[in-house]
């Protein structure tokens, strides 16, 4: 929804890096904590039972070299955003092709980014760890035991995890609430049981992958808060029914979080940012993604997918992906103008009330008609726009007939060539009515 009402809206961080996998088939046996053991030199503090004080003087030379290149702040990031946000803002009003910043982008914008940096950077501090052996720790978590910072899951199949989260209510008021906590909570480093002889090049793996995380974390808590921002934005420059058409308002949304996270933030933001969204793990599921049929916000007003296919919170992130690369590769094979003139382009074409009303089903939810409508209001301004028609690119994602539903791919395919002796080739369908806009 376009509409942005601040009470209720949060957001949920979590530091999911450590799965404690218990293999055991008896219950464990409870025990209590005993005292910790420190090794707390050249600020790093090291804490562990105490079996596992050799491993810790050990690992702790080691740890501190492998310190000295780790970045002293880790919110620089954050802090780019907070302070270049009214250029962030110029930036997004022009690209959406606008005059002026819209009221979402003068009033709500702003706020909601300053209550990330409230919330700060959740992640955990790399300069104080604790070492346990995984039954160890499952075993006083079990019993009510708590690690401060986290919140433990014990897992039905015996995958537990240790989780760092911070959520951020925003009231009517525009007041933030915080859950309390630990603001910088320490780093846990969780050894397996079967070779004890590994205890010491298991925990240099565990705190080399918990430093590269640790990095990336403000950089992604960046781009989350940017794209969440986005895709308000796009879904406000369209109109509610075109930006219920999810390839388009997602990959537009990330192509402009990665522009503004390169321009206005940083060089390294806007990398991790691709690199998490990178389309090369997904390819062997391409054939599943079907990107046209990728329409609304609910789980159940898309189309199921195949058998075989990925869940649907998985299937999304592979959409999302493959969403963001066609719009980004649109954009490189012409140049960054046409967005602005996509924009202005689409919003010729918004429908009519009465379109809306006549179109609307008894269960309220968007129909057919209209779904194929803005599709090809969408993929029409691509084309005026760019010179391109887009709908061989949407169809490469849909190989197999759809199993049921409404067929948008239909709608996204050009329509045969009528050639005779004395008429030339007809292009592709034009969209059906394009009403003034209100």
């Amino acid at each position: 929804m376009p509409d942005f009402n601040p009470a209720g809206r949060f957001v949920l961080i979590a530091w999911g890096g450590w799965w404690l996998l218990s293999m055991l088939s008896l219950p464990l046996q409870a025990k209590e904590l005993p005292a910790l053991r420190v090794v707390d030199q050249d600020g790093v503090k090291i804490e562990c039972l105490p079996d596992l004080l050799p491993v810790a003087k050990q690992l702790h030379p080691w740890y501190v070299n492998q310190l000295k290149t780790f970045p002293a702040d880790l919110n620089s990031d954050i802090q780019q955003l907070i302070q270049n946000q009214d250029k962030i803002i110029g930036f997004l009003t022009k690209q959406m092709g606008l005059n002026e910043p819209s009221d979402f982008m003068k009033n709500h914008m702003p706020a909601f980014i300053a209550k990330y940096l409230e919330v700060g950077n959740p992640a955990p501090n790399p300069r104080h760890i604790q070492i346990w052996r995984r039954d160890d720790l499952k075993a006083y978590l079990d019993e009510g035991g708590s690690i401060p910072g986290y919140r433990y899951i014990p897992g039905k199949e015996g995958e537990n995890q240790l989780i760092i989260e911070k959520r951020i209510a925003f009231t009517d008021k525009g007041v933030t609430q915080k859950d309390a906590g630990e603001t910088v909570p320490l780093l846990p480093v969780v050894l397996k049981n079967e070779n004890r002889k590994e205890d010491l090049d298991t925990a240099k793996a565990v705190l080399t992958e918990a430093l590269d995380s640790i990095r990336r974390f403000a950089p992604l808590l960046t781009a989350a808060c940017l794209q969440t921002q986005i895709e308000i934005l796009v879904q406000e420059n369209t109109y509610p029914t075109l930006s219920l058409i999810r390839w388009f308002r997602t990959g537009m949304s990330g192509y402009l979080t990665w522009s503004a996270l390169q321009a206005f933030v940083s060089q390294d933001a806007a990398q991790i940012y691709l690199r998490t969204h990178h389309t090369q793990p997904f390819e062997s599921k391409k054939n599943l993604v079907r990107l046209v049929e990728w329409i609304g916000d609910e789980p159940n007003d898309t189309p199921g997918p195949s058998p075989g296919a990925a869940p649907v919170d998985a299937l999304e992130r592979i959409r999302s992906a493959f969403a963001i690369r066609e719009i980004m590769e649109l954009v490189q094979r012409h140049n960054a103008d046409i967005v602005p003139r996509l924009f202005t382009e689409i919003r010729k074409h918004a429908p009519s009330g009465e379109e809306l009303k006549a179109a609307a089903q008894p269960d309220g939810k968007i129909s057919g008609k209209i779904v194929i409508r803005d599709l090809n209001v969408l993929l029409d301004a691509i084309q005026t726009v760019t010179g391109e028609d887009f709908r061989p690119r949407l169809l490469q994602y849909s190989p197999v007939p759809a199993p049921g539903g409404r067929n948008p791919e239909a709608a996204a395919k050009s329509p045969p060539e009528k050639k005779t002796e004395k008429t030339p080739a007809q292009p592709p369908a034009k969209a059906p009515s394009k009403p003034k806009k209100k």
